[in-house]
């Protein structure tokens, strides 16, 4: 049986009379005094929302210049990246250039052999024809007369 009055102990008895009084609220005055707390909230509101006003609209300004920065920065990211790869294609072309340079150079010395091989060829030539007219020139006289 202690069971069961254990949750009937649990209830408050409502048939007695409380030990202590609470005080009588005046309802008018309480919600009086409340509006006036209330209208003393929103004159310190007003301002703020001017300032979070204000503050929101430097903030869009602060966003469109950083987004402004950032589509100039993409720009000049973007034409940084052309110029690399046009300065890249002109190394590769300055590297042809400078092996067509090397491979000319290389003709032009084998060219200069060749002419200077002529050039020495026709020397010997020369000097072959001069002796053979000399050797010829002295036969002749030497049996012609």
């Amino acid at each position: 049986m202690a069971s069961a009055t254990w949750c009937f102990n649990l209830m408050p008895d409502l048939d007695k009379e409380p030990t202590t009084r609470r005080p009588v609220i005046n309802w008018p005055e309480r919600i009086t005094r409340l509006e006036a707390k209330m209208d003393q909230i929103c004159e310190f509101m007003i301002p703020m929302q001017e300032q979070i006003q204000q503050a929101l609209g430097k903030n869009a300004q602060s966003n469109e210049r950083i987004a402004n920065h950032m589509e100039e920065s993409k720009r000049v990211w973007d034409r940084m990246s052309e110029l690399e790869d046009l300065l890249a294609d002109q190394a590769k072309a300055l590297t042809r250039m400078s092996e067509a340079i090397i491979e000319l150079k290389e003709q032009q010395k084998q060219s200069l052999d060749f002419i200077n091989s002529v050039k020495r060829g026709i020397g010997v030539l020369a000097l072959s024809m001069i002796g053979a007219m000399g050797w010829l020139f002295q036969k002749w006289i030497e049996h012609g007369r």
